[in-house]
């Protein structure tokens, strides 16, 4: 189950915008502080995982940064496979503090 709210975490957090793979390192660790995220294996194998299943793409990356710093988005695979787990009754809120900040019905 770990793994499952790793994946839809990521899917939740990308579905709302493109974020660098810093900064989705960073919310799994606040997540993680505030029992919200159970796992802290770490993000970047995941994150190629999800890219290699086409549920997420790189649309770039910072100059000057570590090569895992690749800019993130969510596929149209990928948000079909975050909506299914929504309609089959899981709430965004039980990956996040405050379900606003990501707003997860575009």
């Amino acid at each position: 189950m770990k793994e499952e709210k790793t994946k839809f975490g990521v899917l939740c957090l990308l579905n709302t915008k493109q974020c660098l793979g810093c900064d989705i390192k960073s919310w799994q660790e606040y997540a993680a502080t505030h029992n919200y995220f159970v796992d802290q294996d770490p993000i970047y194998p995941k994150l190629d995982e999800m890219e290699a299943q086409g549920l997420i793409s790189p649309v770039g990356s910072c100059a000057g940064l570590k090569p895992e710093q690749k800019t993130y988005q969510i596929t149209d695979q990928g948000r079909q496979e975050f909506n299914h787990w929504k309609d089959a009754g899981h709430r965004p809120g039980t990956l996040f503090p405050d379900e606003e900040t990501y707003a997860v019905d575009r």
